[in-house]
């Protein structure tokens, strides 16, 4: 092996093997495969192409030039023509094409009659049978007999449904004449015979009194009877009306738009007659005179005795203005009456009303109660007046759902308020938590609602000597930030 090497690239020189014929040198060709070849413009260089297997790959098809057949015992030569081309002499070949012996494609060849159809019709009856498959079918050609369809014997003559019964399905819009003339009727059904016989059933002559006048009418009919003492009665008579209400009392509305009025009823024309006999009477526009000399009155009427006794009455009520108590109307009091206000100087007499106070005896209460602000400084201590801390927690984390803030009880000695001011860093509702007699309540703070998170709030709650306190939270993981409870001493 050679190596060439011009600028510094080095290429073998190989020596072929005796395979190959003569053990002359060359140089290898490569070629290169790409599933998706790479398209390249006018003058690049470009590698041979292979395909998966190692063979030159072609991307279109080989034009060939002028080609001849030859026949290798005879060295005659055929010349190849483009399709659909009649064969002119015997060296002619149509490519691609089914010819017949004389040359001519076969769908126009006189060679292609009834009988040459024939052997490929067997052809094709082979491949109709059960045991093979044919692909889809764009057009049939009319069958004189089918004999199965799906693998089932075709039913084709009259008789009751089997399984080769073909199934025909009427279009929604297509009306179907049927004749009923000799269909089977049902079980039961009526027929000329069954009506004849209920023909029998139903009342035939009678002789009723049906003719409202002096006789009798004998006629095929069927009478309407109505119940009556002593058994049913002929319906639609003088004595036994049909009515439209059966009890005969309720009001049925009635028309009156065509019926003849009775003589001397009120018509259009009446009314404008009276009408006209009422305008002559009176001007309704008009003042009326009225005497009332002979019109008695009422029951309990003023007279003109009855208004003088009033008069009496009223001509005691004075004038206007103060008068002198002979010259005044009394008056009454309320016994519920509000306090009147009095103005001006009072003079009152206090006469011998029993421990009525007097200047002397204000004078000797005054006496005892000037020192009396004095007197309560030394008696109440500042601790009973200001509040006082009864527990504090500053920072510290929730403790559980519903468990207490302090760890012991508070105790409460003396009647007064609890004031607790907390804040805490989650949603929750707080609950104060008081025993009274061995009997423990949870108050609902903030009208059982939750304090927002991170907000201050106060609360008062009295509270009774011998009670215990503490604070409960219906939420935890979260911090207190500031809770103090005070106690303020006051009446319980």
């Amino acid at each position: 092996m050679t190596n060439i090497s011009p600028s510094g690239s080095v290429l073998d020189v190989l020596t072929q093997d005796a395979a190959f014929g003569t053990a002359s040198k060359g140089m290898a060709v490569f070629g290169k495969y790409q599933a998706t070849p790479t398209s390249y413009t006018d003058g690049d260089a470009a590698p041979i192409l292979l395909d998966a297997n190692g063979r030159i790959a072609l991307s279109s098809d080989i034009q060939i030039g002028a080609v001849e057949l030859k026949d290798v015992d005879t060295d005659n030569r055929a010349n190849i023509k483009a399709a659909n081309t009649a064969r002119t002499t015997g060296t002619l070949v149509i490519a691609t094409q089914p010819i017949d012996a004389a040359g001519v494609v076969l769908s126009t060849s006189a060679l292609a009659t009834a009988a040459k159809q024939d052997t490929q019709d067997a052809s094709i009856n082979t491949l109709l049978k059960p045991a093979n498959t044919l692909a889809g079918v764009t057009t049939v050609a009319a069958v004189t007999n089918l004999a199965q369809q799906g693998g089932v014997a075709i039913s084709l003559n009259t008789g009751v449904r089997d399984t080769g019964t073909q199934r025909v399905t009427i279009a929604t819009n297509d009306l179907v004449p049927i004749s009923a003339a000799s269909l089977p009727l049902p079980t039961g059904a009526a027929t000329e015979t069954t009506l004849s016989a209920l023909n029998t059933k139903t009342n035939t002559e009678i002789t009723s009194d049906y003719d409202t006048g002096v006789g009798t009418q004998t006629m095929k009919l069927v009478g309407v009877a109505l119940p009556a003492s002593g058994g049913a009665v002929p319906g639609g008579t003088a004595t036994a009306p049909i009515r439209t209400d059966p009890t005969g009392t309720t009001i049925q509305p009635v028309s009156a738009t065509s019926l003849p009025l009775p003589a001397g009823a009120t018509t259009a024309a009446k009314q404008d007659i009276l009408l006209t006999e009422l305008q002559l009477k009176a001007d309704l526009t008009e003042t009326q005179p009225v005497s009332l000399a002979s019109v008695p009155l009422p029951t309990g009427a003023a007279t003109e005795t009855t208004l003088a006794g009033v008069k009496t009455g009223t001509d005691k009520i004075p004038a206007q203005g103060q008068a002198l108590m002979a010259a005044s109307t009394p008056v009454a009091i309320a016994s519920n009456q509000s306090a009147v206000p009095v103005s001006g100087t009072v003079t009152a007499n206090l006469g011998t009303i029993a421990d009525v106070a007097t200047q002397t005896t204000l004078a000797l209460v005054k006496a005892m109660t000037d020192n009396l602000d004095v007197a309560l400084s030394t008696r109440v201590a500042t601790s009973d007046i200001q509040p006082s801390s009864a527990g504090s927690i500053f920072n510290a984390a929730l403790p559980a759902v519903e468990a207490n803030w302090f760890g012991a009880d508070i105790s409460i000695t003396a009647g007064g308020t609890m004031r607790i001011v907390a804040q805490v860093t989650i949603a929750g509702i707080l609950r104060a938590s008081i025993t009274r007699s061995a009997i423990t309540k949870s108050l609902n703070l903030n009208q059982n609602g939750a304090l927002s998170a991170s907000a201050l709030y106060a609360f008062d709650i009295p509270v009774k000597s011998g009670d215990t306190f503490n604070l409960r939270y219906s939420a935890t993981t979260g911090t207190i930030d500031y809770c103090e409870v005070q106690f303020i001493r006051g009446a319980s």
